[in-house]
């Protein structure tokens, strides 16, 4: 069966992985997004949040960022 969310959902995330950016996700490697109402770097592949000195504070991601990156904002 045809699911056409999948597919946006599949290329939204390939996108991500091959963005070029210095902030990236651990868990699936996409490229991170800041969020200017939260201020915080978020993963648009799987949900993972970061604040903005990179300590993880949502999952999936089980890990901070690996470089600490304050600056790059």
């Amino acid at each position: 069966m045809w699911k056409p969310q999948l597919f946006c959902n599949g290329w939204e995330a390939l996108t991500n992985l091959l963005t070029f950016s210095k902030k990236r996700c651990p868990h699936p490697g996409c490229a991170l997004k800041w969020n200017n109402v939260e201020h915080t770097w978020d993963c648009p592949c799987h949900g993972s949040r970061f604040d903005a000195d990179g300590w993880v504070i949502d999952n999936p991601a089980n890990g901070d960022l690996q470089e600490k990156q304050a600056g790059d904002i």
